[in-house]
């Protein structure tokens, strides 16, 4: 019996006794190596692990970036070393490849996956040069000043000139003051326009030349030899064209003005932002000469209202010099003006609305970038401005409507000059915001894919080059990091849906805020996560995560449309009902208002008709909430959604933590409003944008309906 006590007390004790902890069977070795570039493919893969290998468990298959698993015989664990892991591979192709491998061990009977990337191409490309693809610009880079004043003089003389047209033709009446106080105004409004034209001339010199020289060329030879010399030469002429008709005295010099003025502007539409392509096809080309259209509607409106301003100046100048003053005739012309002002102002807010959905992604863009920084100024300056008229409108209108009051008159003339003080640092902002190029948070362009985000105080830009032949190109550019800081850049990357292990790629400090290098991570098609970090000792990690889908076709090299024909129409109408608003004919007015209304109601039809038919084309769900059909669903639902979305779908698992976004809660009534084809759709081939994988190579049609019909039943029970 004490025998069997000191046997056991031992055995304990041996048992208790410290030493080293079992780890689980990860790879140590592989052949071939991690991220490797060969000439040919061995003809048997070897990976080595930590742990010995459960044979009937162990496997490791073979994927290509291209077209998936590749045909091989199975592979087994090596009778003589059960650490290794072979697979005999055939003749391959250049190209991206990955062993995929699941491992459970014998020692402590845990289960691990991850994977091997290789690249099978000219061994000499792994040792090239690492060329990174161009920069991307700081998004809080200022442009040239040289550039904005050129672009600042161009539009401030053209607003000036054309403004006063725009005065003289709708709303300037000689009537309003005696023959001296007419032959006054005559003079300092001349004075304005051809003043206006000569600065717009210089501008656009300017123009030219900065545009050459940054080409590195002869303005002349750059004017002849490409689209945009051809455009600011063309627009020199056209200014010049209009000084000349400025100068004349021709009765009709107000009309014809205005029409060589407008088509100077043209050119500046033909440079703009708005000018970007919107896609080669016909509903593209159609959203493009659209936005080419708001954008010089926006510029007409813009010298109507600022340049008006200046020539309403002159009239309340010449009012004050005249010798007699007819109150009855100013008031009206004040009138008049305002007309023409609410009209412009309403084309201005339409238009302007347009272009910033188009050019600007998320809110906070409005304050991380030189672009929204100067429209968040414009649009400060605008509601000034607006503030300003509506003082002018609704205080000082009434008070000399109701007599020749001088204190009146005064009190209008300074607010004019302050209105045309503001209007010039407003035309300033939009040269700086014409200048600098709008964000862009995804675009894929011709060399590879390019992706962006604000992480903090810090502004990332990924983007990958792919290569099957020697591995892709992971270039990632930084702006916003603290001064004086080279922190080191990883790129860790996963896929969900396969629940692979994650494979690292150190990058490369190539220049200053910039890291590169070549490897093979997105080896197989589907939904990958790439979590950046940036590490620097003293500061705080920099991490976020870029989700790139390879199962998705290539887009296009230009971004599609980025309006629908609803918002459209819809811009035209408010633009047809600012027309009506001009102090021109009731016959006019009248016919402005019904294409009004004409353009409203096919806004409508626009927007709803194609959701009916989309809607009724459709596929339906084929199954009926049974108790069979809400339990297999149920199943599959814990089974493959519960651990990101949670048991009861309010998108609270235990896995959307690790998330670069909240998944979908199924509780809410937002997720009413998404039909079953929408959810088949996202289930099956993944969610764009977002961390939702896809599950079409894992359920079959049927089982991705029954969880539908679950995710139904999970809505209706959550409903109070």
């Amino acid at each position: 019996m004490r025998r069997l006590f000191w046997f056991f007390t031992l055995l304990v004790l041996v048992l208790l006794a410290p030493r080293p902890a079992a780890a689980h069977a990860t790879l140590v070795e592989s052949d071939p190596a991690p991220n490797a570039v060969l000439a040919e493919a061995p003809a048997v893969a070897r990976l080595r692990f930590s742990e010995p290998l459960e044979p009937s468990y162990s496997r490791v298959v073979l994927t290509s970036a291209e077209s998936g698993p590749i045909a091989t015989a199975p592979s087994r664990v090596d009778p003589a070393d059960p650490y290794v892991l072979l697979l005999e591979l055939p003749p391959l192709a250049e190209g991206v490849y990955s062993l995929q491998w699941r491992t459970l061990s014998t020692a402590d009977g845990h289960t691990m996956t991850g994977m091997v990337p290789f690249v099978i191409g000219d061994p000499a490309a792994a040792n090239a040069p690492l060329v990174l693809p161009p920069a991307p610009p700081d998004p809080l880079a200022a442009p040239p000043l040289s550039d904005v004043a050129a672009r600042w003089l161009t539009l401030l003389g053209l607003t000036l000139a054309l403004g006063g047209l725009c005065f003289r033709l709708l709303v300037w009446q000689p009537t309003t003051l005696d023959a001296s106080g007419a032959a006054l105004f005559e003079r300092v409004a001349r004075r304005i326009e051809i003043g206006g034209g000569l600065l717009a001339l210089l501008g656009a010199s300017g123009a030219l030349l900065l545009a050459s020289a940054t080409a590195g060329g002869d303005a002349l030879t750059f004017a002849l030899r490409s689209r945009v010399g051809l455009l600011l030469a063309l627009r020199i002429a056209l200014i010049g064209l209009l000084a000349l008709v400025l100068i004349s005295r021709d009765r009709r010099r107000a009309g014809v003005g205005l029409v060589v003025g407008s088509a100077a502007l043209l050119t500046l539409s033909l440079l703009s932002h708005s000018a970007v392509s919107q896609g080669r096809d016909l509903s593209g080309r159609l959203m493009t000469i659209s936005a080419i259209g708001f954008d010089l509607a926006h510029l007409l409106a813009t010298c109507a209202w600022i340049g008006g301003l200046a020539a309403l100046l002159a009239t309340l100048l010449a009012a004050r010099r005249a010798a007699t003053r007819r109150s009855g005739a100013l008031t009206q012309l004040v009138a008049h003006f305002t007309g023409m002002a609410t009209a412009a102002v309403i084309v201005l807010a339409t238009t302007g609305t347009f272009a910033a959905l188009r050019h600007l992604s998320a809110i906070s863009e409005l304050w991380t970038t030189t672009y929204g920084r100067a429209l968040s100024v414009k649009l400060g300056l605008f509601g000034l401005l607006l503030a300003v008229g509506g003082f002018n409108r609704w205080w000082l209108h009434p008070r000399l409507a109701r007599g020749p009051e001088a204190a009146g008159l005064r009190t209008l003339r300074r607010s004019v000059g302050f209105e045309i003080g503001l209007s010039v640092v407003l035309l300033a902002t939009v040269g700086l915001l014409t200048a600098s190029p709008p964000p862009e948070t995804s675009v894929a362009q011709a060399e590879g894919l390019t992706q962006r985000t604000r992480a903090g105080n810090t502004y990332l830009v990924l983007q990958i080059v792919r290569n099957d032949t020697a591995g892709d190109i992971y270039a990632l550019t930084a702006y916003g990091l603290p001064p004086g800081v080279e922190p080191e850049a990883v790129i860790r990357a996963s896929m969900p849906a396969h629940s692979e292990e994650i494979t690292e790629l150190q990058l490369a400090r190539v220049e200053p805020n910039r890291w590169g290098a070549r490897g093979a991570l997105l080896t197989m098609p589907g939904q990958w996560h790439l979590e950046t970090i940036l590490r620097a000792r003293g500061m705080d990690d920099v991490r976020h995560t870029f989700i790139i889908d390879t199962s998705l076709a290539p887009s296009s090299t230009t971004p599609s449309a980025g309006a629908p024909l609803w918002a459209v129409l819809l811009t035209l109408a408010l633009m047809l009902t600012a027309l009506s608003q001009l102090p021109i004919a009731r016959r006019w007015q009248g016919r402005f208002q019904s294409s009004a209304l004409l353009m409203v109601a096919l806004a409508f039809g626009a927007a709803t008709v194609p959701y009916y038919l989309t809607r009724a084309a459709e596929r339906t769900n084929p199954l009926s909430p049974t108790p069979e059909v809400l339990a297999a669903g149920k199943a599959i639902y814990e089974r493959s959604c519960a651990s990101c979305h949670g048991l009861s779908g309010r998108g609270d698992g235990p896995a959307a933590a690790t998330l670069p976004g909240l998944p979908a809660d199924f509780t809410i009534p937002h997720f009413a409003t998404h039909t079953d084809a929408q959810v088949f759709e996202w289930i099956k081939n993944g969610k764009p944008g977002t961390a939702m994988p896809a599950f079409g190579d894992q359920l079959s049609e049927e089982e991705i309906w029954q969880v539908i019909t679950y995710l139904r039943e999970l809505y209706r029970q959550a409903q109070p």
